[in-house]
């Protein structure tokens, strides 16, 4: 496959006060909703820098420039169902004039195996990251909504043309069964 990651951007960590190197994906050994930061100073000649992808999980993400915040993806607010989305697609614009800068990622984690892990980080050009985005993730939301438009169309047909006796609902709970593992994949 095709390594996405821009060479000319090396991402380090701080370990007892000693920069360490880092690939992606990496888990770094840190506590529950501590926060783990991951850094890199950008090249002066990085022009065609607009845009950073980070697939955080479980996690608030907050990315600095400089030490000044331009992103926070925030999980402490309530949602519809739990605290923090399984997986989240951060996409962030980045400014233009961020040559020589250290751009900070800090996330946390309310669970220990996610603490301090960095599953997908790219950062380059516009077209870069959604090249990427597309390449990585496309076939499994492409699966999980053909999964769902087929059980849907089978509940559609299922009671277009056959009568639903009372007791003989498994074909039902097979599909509502598939229905929901196409809304997980999706998730």
């Amino acid at each position: 496959g095709k390594d996405y990651n821009n060479p000319d951007i090396q991402w380090y960590y701080d370990d007892d006060g000693v920069s360490k190197k880092i690939d992606f994906p990496i888990d770094i050994d840190n506590k529950i909703n501590d926060e783990c930061v991951i850094y890199a100073v950008l090249p002066q000649n990085c022009n065609n820098v607009e845009t950073l992808f980070y697939r955080s999980l479980y996690q608030k993400v907050t990315i600095l420039i400089d030490d000044k915040i331009i992103y926070v993806y925030d999980t402490d607010d309530i949602r519809l169902f739990g605290k923090a989305n399984p997986k989240t697609l951060n996409i962030v614009s980045l400014p233009n004039d961020i040559g020589g800068k250290t751009i900070k990622l800090i996330i946390e984690s309310p669970y220990y195996k996610y603490s301090g892990y960095f599953a997908d980080l790219v950062i380059g050009s516009n077209s870069f990251v959604t090249e990427h985005i597309y390449s990585k993730y496309s076939m499994g939301y492409v699966f999980s909504l053909v999964l769902i438009s087929l059980v849907i169309c089978l509940i559609i047909i299922n009671f277009l043309f056959y009568k639903v006796k009372v007791n003989s609902y498994s074909m039902m709970y097979i599909f509502i069964s598939g229905l929901f593992v196409g809304l997980w994949l999706l998730g």
